[in-house]
């Protein structure tokens, strides 16, 4: 398989472009996870998708529900480093499927599942992959046109493609694909799919009294737009050959072991070979019909360097079911292949991959020859690729042979940071770190390696234990005084060995992109041996590989991951993005505080859900703003304005006089309001006049009533304002006392 190509200029013809009044969708072919039946890439404006198909034969008999969803499923991954951001749960891991990701799933399902045949029993599994998102589309559309893509390319026998469109409203005028924005004030909102004939298999929305004929203009407006996409598909001449998938070799009709070979091709990879003793003689005996009818086979294939790692395993499984088949029918005691003994499928089996192992383990020991023509001491073709996404805040590609790794990196608040249990931490300081603002976090899904598993929710030991490796390669190079929490995500899409040390480097590519000051560039590698032993078990032979591949691994003794630096330093390199996180601080006054902060910190929480900004107090006068972008900011700090300026106080003058109306009379003095904006104040008492006044209704004031006071600045502790009545009056005589009673409103 060739690596990706990074020059855009060559016309592509599995490709297609499509543009609308609001932006431009964008479809690929078997770009990306080319180890699956099929892939393809979907791009509209911003927002970015990866779309997987898996089809693989059914290994027990037909059910009277040929696609159910146990043989048909449909996942879609709305990741928090797509749009930005760390997880909020204490993992900082995405973890199960939330409700929007399994409606966005079952809507693509609705769209693709009534156009596959009644009597198509194979396992399908489709996986959507948001890699990159704007903020400004929905994902669930490009989804589905990519689902149409993928499955059109692939070897499904399925009766597509379809192609898929939202219709808004705006100005009274459709809309197709219409952005969030203008969504808000659509009273439209619905998503269709149509067919080849152009028939509406799926419809999806809500509408707000919309008028019959209005949505009936709605639905043609739709399904034209849908067509459109239907048609460039076809236009193009898509490879629907599988050419990832091991031919007939993952199809059981029959289940026991004397059987599983007749007329079928059996993967290795897929039956669990059963551990059983077998007399020595008979195992020797085994392995020389091996060696005369196998070996010249397995040498010319472990030889032929055109081999990639499906094809190799195709030519492996070909042969092994062949000399197989062999030994079993020259057997003439139909006794001596039943299950368990000597001549049985699994004990076969067994001894076939071990006489595998040591054809490959002696050309390398040997002839010092690897089974992909390298020398010993050789990488595999590399392929780097970085800022693949603009709207991530760093991304690369990594791909080394046939293991392809994406990672995206994700700034956040210096609250997002990860923070262990206190009692594990307490137990096993050496490996937890108590407040831990970088996290490399590793994901091998099933289509990787073209199998189908269930997707999501916590990650596998394998998964914890390789984004462990490669946070520690790279944890020391990081700034210790770095102000933002930073995240890896590390994506395999293809494995073909070596993933984590991938990893490594795709990390380490991002992270540069991301502009983030490492003090090194760092690289990780896989490095394997193959040793012969004598008699007495002491080491009198062996090879070193470098760069090993999955194979190599199985085959070997060893494999020792490593990571490394070039000596000196790397200069730090500053990269400009549209997307750079921000963080600020944002003065506020004591007074605004609380109008920003909101009821149980509703304005904050507001503000998060809508932008995505993290907004937090420092101190009485200071917040923390973290900002994924600069777009968010702007409409983040558009809404802080908003908060306070909705009742913002004017500017008063120490000294002035102003008219206040009462608006409640307490014992404690009256409660006065000078602007409508503002929030009444207390008038106490001792400052209405000169007499003594011991309850506020004794003082002949009334609500509503307007008055004079003077205004002299806040209380620096609690800011409230100090205000007086009875300093306008100069002096204080009874009969004074006697007019002011008399007429409360002459000053």
């Amino acid at each position: 398989m060739e690596p990706f190509k990074t020059n855009g200029n060559k016309k592509n013809m599995n490709s297609l472009k499509m543009k609308y009044q609001t932006g431009t969708l964008e479809l690929n072919h078997r770009t990306l996870a080319r180890l699956a039946d099929s892939s393809a890439t979907g791009q509209f404006n911003g927002t970015n998708i990866l779309v997987t198909v898996v089809n693989k034969p059914r290994l027990s008999p037909a059910s009277f529900l040929p696609l159910t969803f146990l043989y048909f499923r449909v996942d879609y991954l709305h990741k928090a480093s797509a749009a930005g951001k760390i997880p909020t749960n204490f993992l900082r891991r995405d973890l199960g499927a939330s409700n929007y990701e399994i409606l966005v799933s079952r809507m693509i399902d609705r769209s693709i599942r009534p156009l596959f045949s009644t009597n198509y029993n194979n396992e399908i599994q489709i996986v959507c992959n948001l890699l990159a998102y704007d903020g400004k589309d929905n994902p669930d559309v490009v989804c589905i046109n990519a689902a149409s893509f993928a499955l059109y390319g692939s070897s499904c026998e399925w009766n597509g493609p379809i192609g898929s469109v939202r219709v808004g409203m705006v100005d009274n005028e459709f809309v197709a694909n219409p952005s969030r924005k203008q969504l808000e004030d659509s009273p439209l909102n619905i998503v269709l799919s149509v067919g080849p004939s152009k028939n509406i298999v799926m419809i999806e929305g809500w509408a707000d009294n919309l008028d019959q004929n209005k949505f009936t203009d709605a639905l043609e407006f739709g399904a034209e737009h849908a067509y459109k996409v239907v048609e460039e598909i076809k236009r193009l001449k898509l490879n629907r050959e599988n050419r990832n998938v091991k031919k007939d070799t993952s199809l059981l009709s029959v289940t026991s072991e004397d059987e599983a070979i007749d007329g079928k091709q059996v993967s290795f990879t897929e039956i669990e070979t059963p551990k059983q003793s077998i007399e020595p003689t008979s195992t020797q005996e085994i392995e020389n019909v091996f060696q005369a009818l196998a070996y010249s086979h397995l040498y010319d294939i472990f030889t032929d360097y055109e081999h990639d790692k499906i094809s190799r395993d195709n030519a492996i499984t070909q042969v092994k079911n062949s000399v197989i088949n062999s030994i079993q029918k020259s057997s003439l005691n139909p006794d001596e292949i039943s299950p368990g003994s000597s001549y049985s499928y699994s004990a076969l089996n067994e001894i076939f991959y071990k006489f595998v192992r040591k054809v490959v383990r002696d050309l390398a020991l040997n002839e010092s020859k690897r089974v992909d023509g390298r020398k010993l001491h050789e990488l595999r073709p590399i392929s780097c690729k970085s800022n693949l996404y603009p709207s991530l805040h760093g991304s690369g590609l990594f791909q080394r042979g046939q293991t392809q790794v994406l990672c995206s990196v994700t700034f956040d608040s210096p609250d997002s940071m990860y923070k262990s249990d206190a009692v594990a931490n307490m137990m096993s300081p050496s490996l937890t770190n108590f407040n831990k603002n970088f996290m490399l976090h590793y994901e091998f899904p099933s289509f990787a390696t073209n199998e189908i598993a269930r997707i999501g929710g916590r990650a596998d030991r394998r998964e914890i234990g390789h984004g462990a490796l490669a946070e520690k390669s790279l944890y020391p190079l990081l700034p210790a005084d770095f102000p933002l929490t930073v995240r890896c995500l590390c994506e395999v899409l293809e494995s073909n060995g070596s993933s984590s040390m991938a990893s490594v480097c795709a990390s380490s590519m991002a992270l540069l992109d991301a502009g983030v000051p490492i003090k090194e560039q760092v690289a990780g590698v896989a490095m394997g041996i193959f040793t012969d032993f004598d008699e007495y078990k002491n080491i009198k032979k062996y090879k070193i590989l470098t760069d090993i591949s999955g194979f190599e691994d199985y085959m070997g003794d060893m494999d020792f991951k490593i990571a490394g630096t070039n000596e000196g330093v790397t200069a730090p390199r500053e990269n400009k993005k549209s997307n750079q996180p921000i963080l600020k601080n944002y003065p506020v006054s004591i007074v605004q505080r609380s109008k920003l902060i909101g009821i149980g910190g509703m304005n904050l929480k507001k503000i998060y859900s809508k932008t995505g900004v993290t907004v937090n107090p420092v101190d009485e006068t200071n917040f923390s703003i973290f900002s994924p972008n600069e777009n968010a900011l702007k409409e983040a700090e558009k809404m802080i304005k908003s908060f306070i300026e909705e009742s913002k106080e004017p500017q008063l003058e120490f000294g002035g006089i102003y008219k206040a109306k009462i608006v409640e009379i307490v014992p404690s003095g009256l409660m006065v309001q000078l602007y409508p904006t503002m929030k009444p104040t207390l008038l106490p008492n001792s400052q209405l006049d000169g007499r003594k006044i011991v309850h506020g209704s004794a003082s002949d004031y009334k609500v509503g009533q307007e008055i004079q006071i003077k205004y002299f600045g806040r209380d620096p502790v609690d800011g409230k304002m100090r205000i007086s009545r009875k300093a306008l009056f100069k002096t204080s005589s009874p009969a004074q006392d006697l007019l002011r009673s008399t007429n409360p409103d002459q000053s």
